[in-house]
């Protein structure tokens, strides 16, 4: 993209714009970073707003939204993930014929290399994070970049046209977008999320599949055969399809057969890897080793390559993450479990009993499909933060009695459901909604569960200790 000179308007204090306002005033472009928030408020966030704040080319409007003879000033608007399309600045800025992009999509115009977009409503992060060291540990110049936590911006002009992008996408990146191509697009799988957003699940459901509306005949799509939504809606890609399912289901490109991963491409036929040899949690991590692994079959990394990738790949921060064993009970942090089908995968991967933690902001989703998914390992569920009300009212619909309610502090959650469980059983925090009515995001609220299960392995030695001494 040709920068012109002129002022750009950066919509959002966090992250994404943080970077985005650095990579225009290291173009020597004048900025205007906006934000509702307070300066005070965004800081103790940790997106390095106070890094830019003595940059001579960025000028700060922040606590209030931007006025429409600023807006009027700018050459160009870029948009932060978290802003929605009826912003007002979005919609001035249109009225006013400024361009408008995300951020993900300024980001692509200067990325040179062969990029891989993972989406869907679950496993994105984890598959993202695998194709990376895919790609990196069979030699390529690898970015990691998008919703995963590191701005695509940051990255975007390091690469070169052999380099490859491992991109995360969600929804959110994707409503701005025009003119994003990948060169693989992955869909993990697609069910009600973000409707406080979206509005409604076909919104949802559209937006989703832009990541694969930009593509020809010489890209590809690799979706989730199960997934019915998403077989349909890849029905209407101009790409090439490839599929995958846990099923034994020769017509997909890969499957499962005898516990092995079969791949079918281009008229070749074989067995990748026993899934015995993964060191992942669950069916829905077969899943996403075969959408990564489909990536790479397409891009031609070597078979004995991947295969040791995949043997040594272990499971991601916040997303089934075995924490600790303390006095014989088993801690696991899947704090990523952000919507209802991810704490079902979740409950559908424990093979003891497990006290379940739900609770959080409410996103407006419903939870009976949750409650409907409770299999016989759920031990019990303890409800806590503002939803809990809500998952209430469904679990007394369905007539499940075995739940608690904490009205405390993350803490006192936490230890709620450690007094719950039993020697060889499990806690399990996947919470099934957002973190923010106590925490800025899933990350931090992971972080809390495991700085408790640290302290409470802490105190437990302590214990020991005084029996013994």
């Amino acid at each position: 993209m040709d920068l012109k000179d002129g002022i750009y308007m950066v919509v959002g204090g966090g992250r994404s714009g943080v970077s985005t306002a650095k990579f225009l005033s290291g173009k020597n472009k004048k900025v205007y970073l906006t934000d509702t928030k307070e300066y005070e408020d965004i800081v103790p966030l940790g997106f390095g707003i106070d890094t830019i704040k003595d940059d001579k080319n960025i000028t700060f409007i922040l606590g209030r939204q931007p006025k429409e003879e600023e807006i009027k000033e700018c050459e160009m608007m870029i948009v932060s993930p978290s802003v929605p399309p009826k912003a007002f600045p979005i919609v001035t800025a249109k009225k006013n014929d400024i361009p408008v992009y995300s951020e993900f999509e300024f980001a692509n115009s200067f990325c040179k290399g062969y990029e891989v977009a993972i989406t869907g409503t679950n496993g994105k992060t984890t598959t993202t994070t695998l194709v990376g060291e895919i790609f990196k540990n069979a030699g390529y110049d690898t970015y990691v970049n998008g919703n995963i936590g590191n701005s695509f911006i940051n990255d975007a002009e390091k690469g070169d046209d052999n380099s490859v992008y491992a991109l995360e996408v969600s929804s959110y990146q994707l409503e701005l977008n025009d003119k994003f191509k990948p060169d693989i697009a992955i869909m993990t799988n697609i069910t009600p999320d973000h409707l406080e957003r979206h509005s409604t699940f076909e919104e949802y459901v559209r937006v989703k599949g832009n990541v694969f509306v930009n593509q020809d005949e010489n890209d590809y799509l690799i979706v989730n055969k199960e997934d019915k939504i998403l077989t349909g809606l890849s029905e209407n890609a101009k790409s090439k399809v490839l599929t995958f399912t846990v099923k034994e289901d020769k017509n997909a490109n890969a499957y499962l057969k005898d516990e092995n991963i079969i791949i079918d491409f281009k008229g070749e036929v074989y067995p990748l890897i026993n899934i015995n040899e993964l060191k992942l949690y669950g069916l829905h991590n077969v899943m996403n080793v075969m959408a990564a692994s489909l990536a790479a079959v397409v891009k031609g990394v070597e078979k004995e390559n991947l295969i040791n990738t995949l043997k040594n790949f272990k499971s991601v921060e916040h997303r089934i993450e075995y924490v600790d064993t303390v006095d014989g009970i088993e801690y696991i942090n899947d704090s990523k479990g952000t919507n209802v089908d991810a704490t079902v995968t979740a409950m559908k991967a424990m093979k003891k009993k497990t006290v379940l933690m739900l609770g959080g902001y409410d996103k407006m989703t419903p939870f009976d499909e949750l409650v409907k998914s409770i299999n016989d390992n759920i031990k019990c569920i303890v409800l806590y933060g503002a939803v809990q009300n809500k998952i209430k009212d469904t679990l007394d619909k369905y007539d499940y009695k075995n739940y608690h309610m904490v009205q405390g502090g993350f803490d006192e959650v936490c230890i709620k459901a450690t007094s719950l469980a039993d020697k060889g059983e499990c806690v399990l925090l996947s919470p099934a909604t957002s973190s923010f009515d106590m925490f800025d995001d899933y990350e931090q609220r992971g972080r809390a569960f495991k700085s408790y299960v640290k302290n409470l392995r802490r105190a437990f030695k302590s214990y020991v200790k005084n029996l013994k001494g």
